[in-house]
This record gives C-alpha cells, sequence and structure tokens, in this order.
C-alpha cells in the first residue's frame, strides 16, 4: 500500500505469512497463530506458538493475537505499551493454565512506527531483521527443547523488549516465526527478497521437530514509516 503522507514519493510494504500444521499425528492440530494489523500510528505483526498438547493451546494462541489487535491498535506502540499487551495476555491466560486446561501460549511482536521498529517477546518464538545484508536473529537464541517461559505460567514472565530507531537503522524486513521453522533456512536467505519469495520458500521446508510451523514476514521500501500492513497471503 502506497504511503504518501512523508514524501511524495510513494513507499511500500508487501507482507505475507503462513502456517503448516504439525506432523506428528498425535491430534494436537494446529496451535500456532500469526497475523498482521495496523492502526493510526503504527503498524504490527506477531506469532503466537500454543503450548503443545495442552488442550487450550490453540485457544490461547488466538486470545493472544486478539489482544495484540486491541492493544496496539489503540496507539502509538512503544515500551510502556507492549508491556501492557503482554500483562494482558498473561491475565487473561492464566486462569486457563491454574485450571489446568493447557492454555499458555509465546508470543512474539514487531511494531512499527514513527519511533522505528519494537520487538518484544515471551517464549521461543524468534524474530529476525534484515537491516541491508540478509536477516540476522535478534531474539535470543533457543537453548534447549524445554520451554522455560510462556504466557500463562505460575511465574509472570517479563518480556524481552528492544528498540531500533530510525533512521539510526535502515530495516529492509522483519520476519517473526514459531520455534517449527529452521533458524538456518531464515539466516541463509538471500537479501531483496519479497515478502511472497520468502514465504515461498519457509512454508515448503519440513517443520524443525514436526512441529507447527508458522511465519509473518515484512518487507519495506525503505526507509520504514506507519504505512498500513496489507496482507498478501493467508494460510
Amino acid at each position: 500500500m502506497p504511503d504518501n503522507a512523508q514524501s511524495a514519493t510513494a513507499r511500500t510494504v508487501e507482507v505475507a505469512g503462513f502456517g503448516n500444521e504439525n506432523t506428528r499425528g498425535q491430534g494436537a492440530g494446529y496451535q500456532d497463530r500469526w497475523g498482521v494489523g495496523s492502526g493510526a500510528t503504527g503498524s504490527w505483526l506477531a506469532v503466537a506458538d500454543g503450548i503443545g498438547g495442552g488442550p487450550a493451546g490453540q485457544e490461547a494462541a488466538e486470545v493472544a493475537l486478539g489482544l495484540v489487535q486491541v492493544v496496539l491498535g489503540a496507539g502509538e506502540p512503544s515500551e510502556t505499551r507492549l508491556h501492557q499487551l503482554f500483562d494482558s495476555v498473561y491475565v487473561a491466560l492464566r486462569p486457563w493454565w491454574a485450571q489446568e486446561r493447557g492454555g499458555g501460549t509465546t508470543l512474539t511482536v514487531a511494531a512499527i512506527s514513527d519511533a522505528g521498529l519494537w520487538m518484544a517477546a515471551v517464549g521461543d518464538s524468534p524474530a529476525y531483521v534484515d537491516f541491508g545484508s540478509g536477516y540476522e536473529m535478534v531474539t535470543e537464541p533457543k537453548q534447549s527443547h524445554q520451554l522455560k517461559e510462556w504466557l500463562g505460567s505460575e511465574d509472570r514472565p517479563r518480556p524481552w523488549v528492544e528498540l531500533w530507531r530510525r533512521p539510526e537503522h535502515e530495516i529492509r524486513g522483519v520476519i517473526v516465526t514459531s520455534d517449527g521453522v529452521d533458524a538456518s533456512a531464515v539466516t541463509s536467505l538471500a537479501a531483496n527478497r519479497t515478502a511472497g519469495d520468502v514465504v515461498g520458500t519457509l512454508r515448503e521446508l519440513p517443520s524443525v521437530g514436526g512441529d507447527d510451523a508458522s511465519a509473518a514476514v515484512a518487507v519495506f521500501a525503505p526507509p520504514i514509516g506507519t504505512q498500513a500492513l496489507v496482507r498478501s497471503e493467508v494460510r
């Protein structure tokens, strides 16, 4: 979608995403959720990975994405607003986990505003940024197969939050995935690919451990701004 508010030169952002169901055959169904959205002061993309095997994992991921839309749609992304978002998800999901419904999820969010690119995460769903030479992981690498933090657990996790300010950083693309997407495949992607190309490549790869595999991708014509994100591919 063109963004003509800041310059006579049209600027665009392409967004795509996908979700592949796990191949473990345990009947849990697809428990990831991904989404994109925008408001008057910013745009966002997010992935939530519901706790595998939990009876309410997919519902927890849906709640998390719904709250992302509500909280980030209400105003400009900021550290305070991101903490408000993760607190809201925790409060919504904690009773499910306490009642042994298994309603927990990871959540990773990328939010774009006039300030730059905000990232926030709880859990092991990674995020990647293309600063001009290809995608690099900006979240902490996964250390083991055991999930240590999630939204809904007894301990209230504090989200990791980071800001890359513009114009100090030229951000050409952002990818948020669940842990079923092979990290080495993402960091091996060539620079300057379209969001559709990225999704086309990643969705055809085997998932890690047979898990659900999901991703949301945004590719910008730099510099990034507050243009609306338009979903170009839906699972």
